[in-house]
């Protein structure tokens, strides 16, 4: 957690008669996302078993809507941290402009009921003391937590997205993007570490004029 708020240098407060609501350049979330993963070694496939998502959106002025905001915002992330990525030929060719190539997270592999809480701290510089919903910290926490899972096998989950292909091995994947090591390849099949679940706890950044 920062000590203090960050204020980026090109960002200019609101003029005193409103008409000017200023410029924010980063638009940083209050929050903390705990997912709790499994990794099949074998395959790759990253199951969620539990959510828990905390906001400090300030002032909460429709609690049901704020709950599908954020709830929306960790699906995207997921769908950000282990399932969408532009593919390119080599002519630079789009290889995946469909939503048959391009793959979305669906209700299969969104977790069923991503528990939500909340904090409350109005924010000084804001109308009631609202802030932003939902936005920032999915995709760190996800991978801090597949990371987290897989740390016996020493891979290193520092990319997006983490997509299955790209983790179990260049042997099984045919566009050869693997990245993982040796030591999970050797050890996936009938090891005793072949499915792994943990937890990841990432504290979002306490950033931007939003207080």
């Amino acid at each position: 957690m920062l000590p203090s708020p960050y204020d980026h240098p090109l960002t200019t407060m609101p003029s005193e008669d409103r008409k000017d609501l200023g410029i924010f350049y980063p638009i940083m979330g209050h929050m903390c996302h705990m997912p709790v993963v499994e990794v099949d070694v074998e395959t790759g496939k990253i199951k969620f078993l539990d959510y828990v998502a905390v906001h400090d959106c300030g002032t909460i002025v429709n609690p049901m809507t704020l709950v599908g905001h954020v709830r929306g915002g960790t699906a995207q992330g997921i769908g950000s941290a282990i399932y969408e990525e532009y593919k390119y030929a080599d002519d630079g060719q789009l290889l995946n402009a469909n939503f048959a190539d391009y793959i979305l997270p669906s209700v299969n592999e969104v977790p069923p009921n991503v528990r939500v809480g909340h904090v409350v701290t109005p924010s000084p510089f804001t109308e009631y003391g609202i802030k932003g919903g939902g936005e920032g910290g999915r995709m760190g926490a996800i991978a801090s937590a597949i990371e987290d899972a897989l740390k016996p096998f020493r891979v290193k989950a520092d990319f997006l997205p983490l997509t299955p292909a790209k983790l179990r091995g260049p042997n099984s994947s045919s566009d050869g993007e693997s990245v993982a090591l040796p030591e999970w390849r050797e050890f996936r099949a009938g090891h005793p570490f072949a499915r792994r679940k943990h937890v990841a706890v990432l504290a979002g950044p306490t950033g931007s004029r939003d207080g």
